[in-house]
C-alpha cells in the first residue's frame, strides 16, 4: 500500500471512533437540557447559565491533564511502555491536585461569578446549587480525561469511547431518577440534574480507570515508587508543556462563551438565533476535534520513532483530511440554512437570524478545521506556548474586540460578532500553519529531552 494511503487508513481508524466518542460527550449536556426543561422556563434557563459557568471553568482544568498526550505518544512511538504507565499515574497524580481549586471555584464563587456577569439575579440561587451538585464528579470527570488520553496516545480508542456511549444510558436514568423521584429517590428538580451528571462522570471516570489499572500498561513492568511517579524534573517539563495547553484551552473556549454573552446583550430572539447557528457549528466541530486527537498519536508516534518521513505524512493527511471535511460541512451551512435551522426552531424572527449566520459559520469552516487539527499536530509536537499565543490573538486581540466593534459600534448585530469570529479564526489558522511549517524544518525533539 502506498504510503500516504496507509496513513489514511490508520488516521481514519483513530479519528473515527474519536469522533463518536466526542459526539457521545456532547450528547450528555443536551440530554440535561432536554430532562431540565420538562420543569420550566425557568429552571432550565439556571442551568444554562449555570453549565456555560461550569464549562468555562473545567475546560481549563481538563487542558492541564491533557498535557499527557505528547508524552506518552512519543513514549509509546519509541517503544518505551513502562514511561507510558509512569505518565498514567503522574496524569492521575494531576488530576487530583486539579480538582480541589475546581470545586472550591464552583462551589463557593459560583454566585458571585455569575453577579460579576450580571446573569438574572432570580436564576442566579437556582444555578449555584446545580453547581454544588456537581462538585462530586469532577475528580472522576479529569480522571476518565487523564486516561482516555493515555489509551488514546497509544491507539487504544475503543473503550474511552464504549464507556462514553454507555454513559449516556447512565446519565439517562440517573436524570430521571433524581428529577422526578422514581425507584424510591425523592424528585430532586435541577439539584437532580446535577447529581445525575456526578453520578455519569463516576461511572466514566471509574469504569475507565478500573480497565487501565486492570489492564496491561501497569503490569509487567517492575514496583513503581512515589519518588519516581512525583519526580520534580518530570513534572516540571509535563507542566511546562500542559499549562499553555490548559491557558489555549480556556482561552478558546472563554471566547466562544463571551460571543454568547455579546448576543445576550442584543436581546432574547438575538441569543437564541445565534444559540442555533452555534449550536450547529459545534456539533460539526466534533469531526475536525476527533481528527485532531487522532493527529495528535500519529505525530507523536512519529517523532517518538524519529521518524521524519512518517511525521510529514502525518501532518499531510491530517491536514487534507480536515480542510476536506471542512468543505463538506460549509457546503451544507452555505446551501441549507434553512432546513438545519428549522430543526431547532420554527420561531420566524430566531429562524430568519440563525439562517443569515449560517452563510458566515461556512465561512470559518476550513479555518476553523484546519487551525484545530494544526493545533493537534503542534500538541504531538510537544509545542503548546505558540498555540497559546495564537489563540490570544486570534480570539482576544483581534477576533473578539473586531466583532464587539462591528456588532454594537457599527450596529452590525449578531452578524458583527461572527464576522469577527471569521476574522480571528482565519488570522489563528494562519500563525498555526505557519508555526507547523516552521517547526517541520527543525530537529525532530521529544518532550522529555526538553531541559
Amino acid at each position: 500500500m502506498h504510503p500516504l494511503l496507509a496513513e489514511l487508513r490508520a488516521v481514519a481508524r483513530l479519528a473515527a471512533p474519536l469522533v463518536v466518542g466526542q459526539v457521545a460527550l456532547m450528547t450528555l449536556n443536551v440530554v440535561d437540557l432536554a430532562m431540565a426543561g420538562r420543569l420550566g422556563a425557568e429552571p432550565m434557563a439556571a442551568l444554562a447559565v449555570a453549565t456555560t459557568l461550569f464549562y468555562s471553568v473545567i475546560v481549563v482544568a481538563q487542558g492541564l491533564v491533557m498535557g499527557l498526550d505528547p508524552f506518552v505518544a512519543q513514549a509509546y512511538g519509541a517503544g518505551e511502555h513502562r514511561r507510558c504507565g509512569l505518565w498514567l499515574l503522574r496524569g492521575i497524580a494531576v488530576a487530583v491536585v486539579a480538582t480541589l481549586p475546581v470545586v472550591l471555584m464552583l462551589a463557593f464563587a459560583g454566585g458571585p461569578l455569575l453577579r460579576l456577569l450580571h446573569q438574572p439575579a432570580e436564576l442566579i440561587p437556582t444555578a449555584e446549587i446545580y453547581l454544588r451538585a456537581l462538585c462530586p464528579g469532577i475528580l472522576f470527570r479529569l480522571l476518565y480525561v487523564a486516561c482516555r488520553q493515555v489509551l488514546q496516545a497509544q491507539g487504544r480508542v475503543a473503550l474511552p469511547v464504549t464507556v462514553a456511549l454507555v454513559a449516556n444510558g447512565v446519565n439517562a436514568l440517573a436524570d430521571y431518577a433524581l428529577i422526578h423521584g422514581v425507584w424510591g429517590v425523592p424528585a430532586m428538580g435541577v439539584v437532580g440534574v446535577g447529581l445525575a451528571t456526578s453520578v455519569c462522570d463516576a461511572f466514566m471516570g471509574l469504569s475507565l480507570l478500573g480497565a487501565v489499572l486492570a489492564g496491561p500498561l501497569l503490569r509487567g513492568h517492575g514496583r513503581w515508587r512515589l519518588a519516581e511517579v512525583l519526580e520534580l524534573g518530570a513534572l516540571r517539563r509535563f507542566f511546562r508543556v500542559s499549562l499553555p495547553l490548559a491557558f489555549q484551552t480556556g482561552l478558546e473556549g472563554w471566547g466562544f462563551v463571551f460571543t454568547g454573552l455579546m448576543a445576550g446583550w442584543l436581546g432574547a430572539t438575538v441569543v437564541a438565533g445565534h444559540q442555533v447557528a452555534m449550536n450547529l457549528a459545534a456539533v460539526v466541530y466534533m469531526v475536525p476535534l476527533g481528527l485532531s486527537s487522532a493527529v495528535v498519536v500519529r505525530v507523536g508516534h512519529a517523532v517518538g520513532r524519529s521518524d521524519r518521513p512518517g511525521l510529514r505524512r502525518a501532518v499531510a493527511v491530517g491536514l487534507g483530511v480536515g480542510a476536506g471535511i471542512a468543505l463538506l460541512t460549509a457546503s451544507l451551512f452555505a446551501f441549507l440554512p434553512g432546513p438545519l435551522a428549522g430543526v431547532y426552531t420554527t420561531d420566524a424572527a430566531v429562524l430568519a437570524l440563525a439562517v443569515s449566520l449560517l452563510p458566515l459559520a461556512a465561512a470559518f469552516q476550513l479555518f476553523d478545521a484546519l487551525q484545530v487539527v494544526g493545533l493537534g499536530v503542534l500538541r504531538g509536537l510537544g509545542d503548546t506556548r505558540f498555540p497559546a499565543l495564537a489563540s490570544l490573538l486570534g480570539f482576544w486581540v483581534l477576533g473578539l474586540p473586531i466583532g464587539a466593534w462591528l456588532a454594537f459600534g457599527s450596529g452590525m448585530g449578531a452578524r458583527g460578532i461572527w464576522i469577527g469570529l471569521v476574522i480571528g479564526l482565519t488570522i489563528m489558522c494562519s500563525v498555526v500553519l505557519l508555526r507547523i511549517r516552521w517547526k517541520l524544518a527543525r530537529p525532530l525533539e521529544r518532550v522529555e529531552d526538553d531541559t
